[in-house]
């Protein structure tokens, strides 16, 4: 990945070195019918800034892609964690009570439709005045359980 940075940055600064050179030719000879010397300092120091802009600027998308898919394995590891915590609880419920269990049902479904949701973006879970959960989601997560 590095080595592609450095390539990228080298074929931006080669850019930069040719239309500055491209540049004073046509100002100087063509333009201003000077044929002195190329200026070659500002041209070199122009294609030094432009190598380092542009690798800079890489790294730092390469470093925010990192933390993204940072986070998104902690997301997919914390995700797993609670569905199997939230499966013990509901092996748990089945062997009681189905009565004094309804509840814990309710919001072991409420967690796992928010769960399914987060990884779609497509599923909200909100609670009426009556504390009745009303669950909003795509006709495919229906369809898992």
């Amino acid at each position: 990945m590095t080595l592609r940075i450095i390539g990228y940055s080298l074929l931006m600064s080669l850019a930069v070195l040719i239309a500055a050179l491209a540049l004073q030719w046509v100002i100087y000879d063509d333009w201003l019918h000077d044929t002195g010397p190329l200026r070659l300092v500002g041209t070199l120091l122009a294609s030094g800034f432009a190598f380092g802009f542009t690798r800079h600027w890489h790294m730092q998308m390469r470093k925010r892609e990192l933390e993204a898919t940072r986070r998104f394995q902690l997301i997919a590891e914390m995700n797993d964690k609670i569905r199997n915590a939230l499966q013990k609880i509901e092996c748990l419920c089945y062997a009681g009570a189905n009565e004094s269990t309804d509840g814990i049902h309710e919001a072991v479904q409420i967690i796992d439709i928010a769960l399914r949701g987060m990884i779609d973006g497509s599923m909200s879970v909100t609670t009426t005045s009556n504390s009745n959960n009303v669950l909003k989601g795509s006709s495919n997560e229906n369809g898992l359980r």
